[in-house]
């Protein structure tokens, strides 16, 4: 079942008050209000081992830097293609825990 929120707050929101189970975050890293980071460190002070995927259209060494130190599993340039989400999705969710991937 996927939840899809426009609203970053509403995510975090929602992530806080666990009105839905939640098995992995799929976030765009580029947004208003929070950046994908911001949902990232806030997954992680609501449940640390929850994977977190960030999608971005530029990816650099300092986002890589500090996705790795946030603990994301995942950075994905947002001109991949729909088979490489899923099969980089499947990944994290198949293993529960991943080194950062930097997926072009």
């Amino acid at each position: 079942e996927v939840h899809v929120y426009h609203d970053s707050a509403a995510a975090v929101h929602a992530l806080r008050s666990h009105s839905h189970p939640v098995d992995l975050v799929l976030s765009d890293f580029n947004m208003p209000g929070l950046s994908g980071l911001d949902v990232a460190r806030e997954a992680a002070a609501v449940r640390p081992e929850l994977p977190v995927v960030i999608s971005s259209g530029y990816i650099d060494d300092v986002l890589v830097t500090e996705a790795r130190r946030m603990g994301v599993r995942a950075l994905l340039h947002k001109q991949s293609a729909i088979d490489v989400l899923a099969q980089t999705l499947t990944q994290i969710l198949d293993t529960g825990t991943a080194p950062l991937n930097l997926i072009h």
